[in-house]
């Protein structure tokens, strides 16, 4: 896969950036890595707090790679679109990013803690 098969496939679209754009994903980044950090927070806070931090980064290099996420899927999308633009990380790189994608959606939409097992919905 590709950035032209994302494209193709209407996962992505092209996207103009500017330096400001960077800088505010960045400054995101940063605040949320800072904020992950405070004392009695809890370990389900932590983990989507900094989930939320490399997710801001990885828009970060989508956007200067001169593309955006379309809205659905659009975790998924910019992580795994980050082999693309990275060329050092590596499939288990990617194994890893789409884990903490599933573990963070499971604690914010699912349930209570992102390191339990999902129940089955009736």
């Amino acid at each position: 896969m590709n950035f032209e098969v994302y494209l193709k496939s209407g996962w992505l679209k092209r996207h103009q950036t500017a330096p400001d754009e960077i800088q505010r994903l960045l400054a995101i980044a940063d605040r949320d890595l800072a904020q992950c950090k405070v004392a009695d927070l809890a370990p389900e806070w932590q983990f989507d707090i900094s989930y939320n931090a490399a997710l801001s980064l990885a828009t970060a290099v989508l956007a200067a790679s001169g593309y955006e996420a379309e809205r659905q899927n659009k975790h998924q999308r910019t992580t795994e679109c980050l082999a693309f633009a990275v060329k050092e990380l590596t499939a288990k790189d990617g194994a890893f990013f789409d884990a903490c994608r599933r573990k963070r959606h499971v604690s914010v939409y699912d349930q209570l803690g992102p390191f339990r097992k999902r129940k089955p919905r009736r």
